[in-house]
């Protein structure tokens, strides 16, 4: 999925000239986005029974650099597409999930 798809998908994903290395929710509360990122992670690994070191290695992220992304929501956009994958479903699920977790709170 490239990042047009990704925006479609999730319309308060925004891109920063450095893409695709960072990304930045677009928010009134993006603490909360970025928080509800991380825990839409955690409990899609949580529900298929995923370590952080497991995670790590199926996506070639280092387990400190997944672990504090994990912390602070912070995710690149080629990070969370490979996690994604790597939980067996696609980029803009993970992103959904993500926005849904962030309106219920």
């Amino acid at each position: 999925m490239n990042m047009p798809d990704l925006a479609r998908a999730c319309p308060k994903l925004h891109s920063t000239d450095s893409w695709p290395y960072s990304v930045h929710m677009v928010t009134n509360h993006p603490r909360s986005v970025t928080e509800a990122t991380a825990h839409a992670v955690a409990a899609e690994m949580r529900w298929r029974g995923i370590s952080t070191l497991a995670l790590a290695g199926r996506t070639g992220i280092s387990r400190t650099t997944l672990t504090r992304r994990m912390r602070t929501g912070e995710f690149t956009v080629p990070e969370l597409e490979r996690i994604a994958l790597s939980l067996g479903m696609r980029p803009s699920e993970l992103l959904r999930s993500a926005e849904e977790r962030q309106r219920r709170s």
